[in-house]
C-alpha cells in the first residue's frame, strides 16, 4: 500500500491546525504521514502539534528557524516529498473522509495518470457554504486535451488534488516568480505533461474568512498583476504546449483575472476604499477592461452622494435581522440541498 505525505504548512494558528490534521487522520485511507511545517510561529502551534504526535506516530512536527514566508514554507514541504503520493493542505482546511482512498484507489487503477482532483467545497468563517463547488467533466484527461479542459472549466483547487510525486520530479517544484498563482501554476503545469482523473465527489472543504479576505483583497489583488504577466510569460516559454495552446490560456488566464479585479474594485467601491479602485481601474485599463465608467461611476456615486452611502448601510442593517437571517436559511437550504451537510462536516472538528 502506497504512502502519502500531507504538506501542512502552518503559522500561528494552532485551533485551525488541529481541526485540519485531525481530518487527516479520519481518512478511510490510512497509509499516510503528516508533515506539519511551522513557520516559527512562538505560540501553542507546536504544543498543539506534539500532543496529537504524542497519539498517532502519523504526525510529524518541524519548525523553521525563521519565518521564511509562507511560500517558502509550502516549497520547503513539497521539496522533502519522499513517498508515492502526497498532497497540499492548508491549516485552515479539512479533508473530507474519503478523499485519499477514492483518489488512491482510481490513480491505482490509472497508472499514466498523474493526479485526481475532487470537488472542493467553499465555506465561510461562519461554517456557511459560499456556492456550489466548481465542478470539472468526469474522465480520464491526457494532454494536451486535458490541459484545455482546465483552461475551458476552471483550475481545481489544489487541496482537493492528490498528485503523484513522479508529478513533482517531472515538473519541478513551485515557480516563485508567479507567487499568489504558484498553486494554480503548479496544477496547470502538471496537466500539461500528465494525465488526469476527475471525479465527482467532494474531496476537501476550503476555508474563506470573508471580512479577512477583504482587509487583503486589496493587496492580493493588485500584486497579482505581475504574478499573472510571469504566469502567462511561463505558460508560453515552459509548458511545451502548442504554440495556439499557450496563446489561448494566457487570454483565459487574463481573462479571469480582470473579471476578479473588477468585481473585487465594486465592493472597494461600496466599501469607500476609493485608493483601492483608483489602482484597479489604472489595471483594468491595461487590460482593456470596457466597463471603466461603470465602475468609476459607482466609486464617485458611493463617495459623492451620502444618501447613496446611507441606503448601503440601511441594507446592511436589515441583512443582521434574525428575520432576514432566517429568510436566507431557508433559500439557502433550497440552493444548495444535499451540499448543506457538508456544513456539519465542516462544525464537527471544532
Amino acid at each position: 500500500m502506497h504512502t502519502i505525505t500531507t504538506i501542512l504548512p502552518t503559522y500561528r494558528r494552532p485551533h485551525l491546525l488541529e481541526r485540519a490534521i485531525q481530518s487527516v487522520l479520519n481518512q478511510t485511507y490510512k497509509n499516510l504521514e503528516i508533515q506539519v511545517y511551522d513557520n516559527n510561529s512562538c505560540d501553542d502551534t507546536e504544543k498543539v502539534v506534539r500532543a496529537l504526535a504524542d497519539k498517532d506516530e502519523r504526525v510529524r512536527y518541524f519548525c523553521q528557524k525563521s519565518n521564511i514566508g509562507a511560500f517558502e514554507n509550502f516549497q520547503f514541504g513539497l521539496r522533502r516529498v519522499q513517498t508515492a503520493f502526497f498532497s497540499f493542505l492548508s491549516d485552515d482546511d479539512v479533508l473530507l473522509p474519503g478523499f485519499y482512498e477514492e483518489a488512491v484507489r482510481q490513480l491505482q487503477g490509472m497508472p499514466t495518470c498523474g493526479f485526481a482532483c475532487t470537488q472542493v467545497i467553499r465555506i465561510d468563517a461562519r461554517g456557511r457554504i459560499t456556492g456550489r463547488p466548481d465542478s470539472l467533466p468526469v474522465g480520464v484527461f491526457e494532454p494536451p486535451k486535458g490541459f484545455k479542459t482546465l483552461i475551458d472549466n476552471h483550475i481545481p483547487t489544489w487541496t482537493g488534488i492528490l498528485f503523484r510525486t513522479e508529478v513533482r520530479d517531472t515538473i519541478g517544484i513551485l515557480n516563485q516568480a508567479t507567487g499568489y498563482a504558484a498553486d494554480q501554476d503548479f496544477t496547470l503545469r502538471a496537466a500539461a505533461r500528465f494525465s488526469f482523473c476527475s471525479l465527482p465527489i467532494p474531496g476537501a472543504i476550503f476555508s474563506l474568512d470573508t471580512a479577512a479576505a477583504y482587509r487583503h483583497a486589496n493587496r492580493h489583488l493588485i500584486d497579482l498583476r505581475h504574478d499573472i504577466d510571469n504566469w502567462c510569460q511561463s505558460v508560453r516559454s515552459d509548458y511545451g504546449v502548442s504554440r495556439d495552446l499557450a496563446e489561448l490560456a494566457t487570454k483565459k488566464i487574463r481573462h479571469r483575472y480582470r473579471y476578479q479585479l473588477y468585481r473585487a474594485a465594486t465592493q472597494w467601491a461600496l466599501e469607500s476604499d476609493f485608493p483601492a479602485v483608483e489602482k484597479a481601474c489604472l489595471i483594468l485599463a491595461e487590460l482593456g477592461e470596457t466597463k471603466l465608467s461603470k465602475l468609476k461611476l459607482l466609486a464617485n456615486t458611493t463617495r459623492y452622494v451620502p444618501p447613496f452611502r446611507w441606503v448601503l448601510l440601511a441594507r446592511d442593517r436589515i441583512r443582521n435581522t434574525s428575520a432576514y437571517k432566517k429568510f436566507k436559511a431557508t433559500k439557502r437550504a433550497a440552493k444548495y440541498g444535499e451540499l448543506i451537510k457538508y456544513e456539519n462536516s465542516y462544525r464537527q472538528f471544532e
